[in-house]
């Protein structure tokens, strides 16, 4: 099976930009990934200091930002592909 090339003006992934609405600037984006990477990041920390304190173990502080920095690490990594502008990888014919 052979497969279409990727026609932006007919996908419907794709979202126009309405009149006179201007793009988002870098640093909205950059909060936005802040806010989606170290919000779970403190959550799951917590977490795990809140389970570990029920067990009888509380973690030490190294190993709660351990597993904090990785979570955020890979959040704002994921995050960051997700919210890449498709308009500047694809040109439009």
């Amino acid at each position: 099976m052979t497969s279409a090339p990727l026609d932006l003006d007919t996908c419907p992934l794709t979202m126009e930009r309405r009149a006179g609405e201007q793009p988002l600037r870098h640093s909205h984006i950059l909060i936005g990934i802040a806010i989606a990477a170290l919000l779970p990041a403190w959550f799951w920390a917590t977490v795990a200091w809140m389970v570990g304190r029920a067990v009888g173990y509380e973690p030490s502080t190294l190993a709660l930002l351990t597993l904090g920095s990785c979570i955020a690490l890979f959040l704002a990594a994921v995050c960051s592909a997700l919210f890449i502008n498709p308009e500047q990888h694809y040109t439009r014919s």
